[in-house]
């Protein structure tokens, strides 16, 4: 199967959930996360503002605040497909963005670069145990990535779980899989 095969069967799994499991699972995932060493060490959490299909971030970003952390919510430049991580400090200041995506308005908040954000949250739909993952078809993270020297930590279902993805010269695996056997 090819990426786009793998990536649409996954996302009619998560489809199926009902919506108390995937309450469940995001719940589970939440747990997980916060307990963390990365998550207990960073300052400055980079993570999406998560779309139905997606685990629950709006809960992760509110713990952040709640302890003093700095959030950084992207914000995609279709050109190059490149984002700029942004911080926000309130939900007032993001948008519908580019694909409906929630995405931070640039007149209210400020770009960080890179090293500044202490853990990235990948989002993905498909992961090896090994961290390789396929996302969501565009290559943001991807490109990303190739210039993220932090801990990366992404929020795994077991039903998005396989132990062989198609990869490339570019692809670059996540450092830690949460993974919620629920």
């Amino acid at each position: 199967m090819d990426k786009d095969q793998i990536r649409q069967e996954v996302t009619e799994k998560i489809k199926n959930l009902s919506q108390e499991d995937h309450q469940a699972i995001s719940q589970d995932l939440f747990n997980q996360l916060v307990q963390t060493e990365q998550w207990q060490q960073a300052s400055v959490i980079g993570l999406t503002m998560s779309d139905g299909l997606e685990w629950e971030t709006r809960p992760i970003i509110e713990q952040a605040w709640k302890e003093g952390k700095k959030v950084a919510v992207p914000k995609a430049i279709k050109k190059g497909s490149q984002m700029d991580f942004r911080q926000i400090d309130s939900f007032d200041q993001v948008e519908a963005g580019f694909a409906g995506i929630s995405e931070p308005d640039p007149d209210q908040t400020q770009s960080l670069a890179p090293e500044e954000i202490d853990l990235l949250v990948v989002p993905g739909r498909v992961f090896t145990p090994e961290g390789y993952r396929i996302g969501f078809g565009g290559g943001f993270y991807d490109r990303y990535l190739a210039k993220f020297d932090n801990p990366t930590i992404s929020l795994v279902w077991q039903g998005q779980l396989t132990d062989n993805l198609p990869t490339d010269q570019y692809d670059l695996p996540v450092q830690k899989l949460l993974i919620s056997e629920l």
